[in-house]
């Protein structure tokens, strides 16, 4: 396996847009270092676009590529000594392969302590995304208690759980049931479920799913580079718990199955390519739609991040009529 440094290589600038060639792809045959996905180029004054596609199974972009490119044109207007405290985005409109992704950037906020920008995302003139992006001058100086909810990781050892390669494939079929989800690889995660078939197929349990997963492809070893890889991480298998209930019964429920929104905190710095423990946790479903939060831990059990997003969750049948 990749060491837990893999994904991290020196800062990456801002490139010209030739410098890269259009692609438009499923995440298994992209062939691009996750840096290359996420790099955006300039397109006028406050603008940023990208020519790089992620595709789901939904033929539409996977939506830690939104994430993640809201949260880099984000920087590229940001003081570089302030560090990334808040992202919530809003989709409005899946990306589909052709014309390129455009990133407008907006100042809402330059005071003493805070900065604040607006991220509105379109393609060919569809609005596609909006997020609110907030960073902080950080003082490790203050003296203040840290107070977390202390948790145990099912399994100490990431390596010892089943990656999604390893999973039997007769899981496929019924992981198909839920739109989006199934058992190919991410090129540029590395996701590892301990106690796999009980924490997947289990519907009537507390609605909890645990996993570890690190981001295994180059990315810049940056405050902001960090942020910027660990947003795009931060949606892989986020809702699983919500959408897992559909699963239940002899007759497992087909669902659509889209992100709404989705929201980050940063509690601390985050290193995504080392291994992050995840608890996600479904908070309510029902009438369509369902919401999950998910905390992320560092390989000792310290809360770096929190996430909620919230899901469209539909029958099959009724979302294609």
């Amino acid at each position: 396996g990749r060491g837990p440094q893999s994904g991290r290589q020196a800062e990456i600038h801002i490139v010209t847009k030739a410098a890269i060639e259009p692609t438009a792809q499923r995440g298994e045959g992209l062939g691009l270092p996750l840096q290359d996905l996420l790099r955006l180029v300039p397109s006028g004054e406050g603008a940023w676009e990208s020519d790089q596609i992620q595709l789901n199974h939904n033929d539409r972009a996977y939506g830690g590529q939104t994430v993640g490119q809201a949260m880099a044109a984000a920087r590229c207007m940001a003081p570089p000594d302030r560090l990334p405290t808040m992202l919530q985005l809003q989709f409005l409109a899946g990306a589909r392969k052709g014309p390129p992704l455009i990133y407008r950037v907006s100042p809402l906020q330059d005071g003493r302590n805070f900065t604040a920008r607006r991220v509105s995302a379109e393609q060919s003139g569809r609005p596609i995304a909006d997020a609110h992006v907030s960073f902080a001058l950080v003082d490790r100086r203050t003296r203040a208690p840290r107070y977390q909810r202390v948790e145990r990781a099912l399994e100490a050892d990431p390596q010892s759980c089943l990656g999604l390669g390893d999973m039997p494939r007769e899981w496929a079929k019924t992981l198909s049931c839920v739109s989006g989800y199934s058992l190919d690889v991410n090129p540029y995660i590395d996701l590892r479920v301990p106690d796999a078939q009980r924490q997947l197929f289990n519907p009537y349990g507390a609605h909890r799913v645990e996993f570890w997963l690190r981001v295994t492809s180059p990315f810049p070893d940056s405050p902001f580079g960090r942020a910027t890889a660990f947003a795009y991480a931060s949606d892989w298998w986020m809702n699983y718990s919500s959408a897992a209930a559909h699963l239940g019964g002899a007759e497992p429920l087909k669902i659509y199955n889209a992100s709404l929104n989705h929201s980050i905190w940063w509690h601390d710095e985050i290193d995504p390519g080392r291994w992050m423990y995840c608890i996600s946790e479904a908070v309510c479903t029902g009438l369509g739609r369902g919401l999950t939060t998910a905390r992320f831990f560092d390989a000792s059990m310290v809360l770096r991040a929190s996430t909620a997003q919230e899901s469209l969750m539909r029958p099959l049948d009724e979302h294609l009529s």
